[in-house]
């Protein structure tokens, strides 16, 4: 018994080794690489680009894309539109490449929760998809001439990657998505795009209540409001801060500035009153001035002082409109509450508490380059 239990072992273990037995090469599957769903009319609109592969020389069978395919396909709901594609495309649909998910500004109005429960259900997507909303219809974004890159979907994110290292953008992950979607009492953030000047780019934040698009900050037009929102939200933190040694001055100096800390704590008083505390601790470096001139340790001060009440007054100004306009936390501060007091935030309502919440900022900035008196910095003698 023993040898034909061996000889058994040795005839099966070869299957076992032979991998996926119905896998399918990755060239007979559409691949696609971005995903923009929109709402037109009463119909769901999915558009996709599609990745054309080739085989790459040097005989190790990996793949490289040549070049993107865009299609289009309308539906009732989400499986007619789906059933649509199929009906178009010789080969079975992968998700797993998929980079970017574009919401359209229709749909997103309407919410986006649905999609995002889609996601979350269907094994070959993955969580952590990126996802922003676009000015328009997504079928147009990806039809956009991309001259720096191989897409609209690759240049979106490569965009909001180069943004985000600089802390200029927040990161949508479809996981953190579905996450605030479950805590109920936290609306988010997302990028928004559109076409400026023929080109495609990130033109501002798209602020999301019950998973509903309810206004645009654009970073050029609002942008005190957008910069206070990145300062709360942004990881990393890094920006460009300036001012001038006197006022009404035409000499702007320039600074890099470091969120080094970011601390956020939450009162709940007898009366059940919340106060919100905002810590921020941000380094800052000169960089240059337009004129150079001589900088004494009274300037530096000011320096400090001016562009500390710069960021309070634009924190602020995010603060006061999510409070009284939006009237929802976008900021995460519900999860601190529940994890600071977890007792009494079961016995309260966040999504009543925030709009009257008391909120106390506190901005301190240090410019860690103190000898500013750079040698070729030359007075100008006036």
């Amino acid at each position: 018994m023993r040898k034909y239990k061996i000889l058994f072992l040795l005839l099966i273990f070869p299957f076992l080794l032979s991998g996926c037995w119905d896998y399918d090469d990755i060239d007979k599957r559409s691949i696609v690489i971005s995903i923009g769903v929109d709402k037109i009319y009463d119909k769901i609109q999915f558009a996709t680009e599609l990745a054309k592969l080739y085989a790459r020389d040097g005989g190790d069978g990996k793949a490289a894309i040549s070049d993107i395919h865009l299609d289009m396909a309308e539906g009732e709901n989400f499986e007619k539109t789906r059933d649509e594609f199929e009906a178009k495309r010789p080969y079975g649909t992968f998700l797993g490449a998929t980079r970017v998910v574009v919401f359209g500004e229709n749909y997103a109005k309407e919410g986006i929760e649905p999609y995002l429960n889609r996601i979350n259900e269907t094994y070959d997507y993955r969580k952590t998809v990126l996802a922003v909303v676009c000015r328009g219809n997504p079928y147009e974004i990806f039809q956009t001439n991309i001259k720096n890159d191989i897409s609209a979907g690759f240049l979106i994110e490569h965009i909001i990657n180069s943004l985000f290292k600089t802390g200029n953008i927040m990161y949508t992950r479809v996981g953190d998505m579905i996450s605030d979607l479950q805590f109920k009492d936290i609306g988010f953030a997302m990028p928004y795009f559109g076409v400026e000047d023929n080109s495609l780019e990130c033109i501002g934040a798209a602020i999301m209540k019950d998973a509903k698009l309810i206004d645009v900050l654009y970073r050029k037009k609002d942008h005190d409001l957008f910069k206070g929102l990145i300062f709360l939200v942004g990881k990393p933190t890094i920006y460009t801060e300036e001012t001038t040694i006197h006022k009404d001055d035409k000499n702007t100096i320039s600074f890099i500035s470091n969120l080094k800390n970011r601390k956020i704590s939450i009162e709940m008083s007898d009366n059940k009153q919340v106060i919100i505390n905002i810590d921020l601790n941000f380094d800052l470096k000169l960089q240059y001035q337009y004129y150079n001139e001589i900088i004494n340790n009274d300037d530096i001060k000011n320096f400090e002082i001016d562009i500390a009440r710069d960021i309070k007054s634009q924190v602020r100004k995010i603060l006061n409109k999510s409070q009284k306009e939006y009237q929802c936390d976008i900021f995460d501060f519900a999860r601190y509450a529940k994890a600071q007091n977890p007792n009494e935030y079961k016995n309260i309502n966040w999504l009543k508490k925030y709009p009257n919440a008391k909120i106390n900022i506190n901005v301190v900035t240090n410019i860690v380059n103190k000898n500013l008196k750079d040698i070729n910095a030359l007075s100008k003698g006036r």
